[in-house]
């Protein structure tokens, strides 16, 4: 079996208390999301909607777009590898380091890997510098912003003239914006009506914490790929209560994501503090989740202690001593330093 390379495997291993290595909602899945799985289970003794009728509409409304603009999946990286599987890309460009399961869609898919290296010395920007690595034998490109596990947001010119770029060379962009709800960064949704080229990733999974329902969607206006993306799937890709809880989960959205909102504005600066006064090296958090590296280990000593963090050193680019952890509520955020402090001083 192929080792698991994210985070969120709470399955293997001692029990975990807390785990800090999937970034999601601090807050916890909506309770109206909650009313929605539960109110009528019968409704899902049937077979979905095979093309989301519903949740397309919902979606649509909540991003300014058209439900022609929308396919949803089984989660972003269903979206992730049906793009490779049916563009066949014969190379793609990406960072490095980045969200391993572009590589791995690409590699499935017999392409070629680019990788652009992000500099430590930049803070791991991605920088015009990248736009450069576009070029003609590139067919492919993914960007992610805010990029994980770095969680730096790439800045509205760089991604305006990657687009540019890409669209003359007639090259796919894909930005992933799976986390940017938790930022005040723009979303290139509004450039879709400009770029033919541009494809923008989203996902229930990081805003709702909504993981276990698989709730990703892709947005472009090439609705004719967006239709052979959907013949490369299967038929009822997203299930009835994933669609249900989509839906359930749009119908007010803003109170909800202006309270975590806040929750990971003040627990982000406050854990960026105390990891730095314990001897890290924070990189300025502009997500739900801090990228760090230390000097000791951690992943294993704090496994122990019930608490599961996310290690980097399999990123491209990164290496041993690099870690990520999730900005939870502030009691739980307390727990994790005071195991930092007892891994480290005993």
């Amino acid at each position: 079996m192929q080792p698991y390379e994210h985070g969120g495997n709470v399955y293997a291993g001692p029990p975990v208390t807390v785990d800090f290595s999937s970034n999601l909602n601090p807050l916890g899945m909506p309770d109206a999301v909650k009313q929605a799985l539960t109110a009528d289970p019968a409704r899902f003794e049937i077979y979905p909607d095979p093309a989301c009728t519903a949740l397309r509409r919902a979606v649509a409304a909540y991003h300014g777009l058209d439900p022609e603009d929308i396919l949803p999946g089984n989660g972003a990286d269903d979206m992730i590898y049906r793009l490779c599987t049916v563009l066949r890309p014969k190379k793609v460009l990406l960072t490095a380091p980045s969200f391993s399961e572009y590589a791995k869609a690409a590699r499935a898919a017999g392409a070629e890997l680019k990788y652009h290296a992000l500099r430590e010395a930049d803070g791991f920007a991605v920088t015009e510098a990248f736009c450069d690595d576009i070029t003609p034998d590139v067919d492919l490109v993914w960007l992610c912003t805010p990029n994980n596990p770095t969680g730096r947001t790439v800045s509205p010119p760089v991604l305006r003239r990657a687009a540019e770029r890409c669209e003359a060379l007639g090259v796919r962009l894909v930005v992933d914006e799976c986390f940017l709800c938790f930022t005040d960064a723009p979303s290139c949704t509004a450039w879709l009506p400009d770029f033919r080229c541009l494809a923008v990733l989203d996902a229930f999974t990081k805003r709702f914490a909504m993981a276990g329902l698989r709730l990703g969607y892709l947005m472009s206006r090439d609705h004719a790929l967006l239709e052979r993306l959907r013949e490369g799937g299967p038929c009822w890709n997203v299930s009835g209560p994933a669609q249900a809880g989509g839906v359930a989960a749009l119908r007010d959205p803003e109170p909800y994501m202006a309270r975590a909102r806040k929750i990971i504005d003040e627990e982000a600066r406050w854990l960026s503090r105390q990891l730095s006064d314990l001897g890290m090296k924070v990189y300025s958090p502009e997500a739900n989740y801090v990228f760090f590296r230390s000097p000791f280990p951690l992943a294993q000593p704090l496994r122990a202690r019930g608490l599961l963090i996310r290690s980097c050193a399999n990123y491209p680019g990164l290496g041993e001593g690099y870690f990520r952890v999730c900005v939870h509520t502030h009691e739980k955020n307390v727990m994790l330093i005071e195991a930092l402090r007892e891994v480290l001083h005993g």
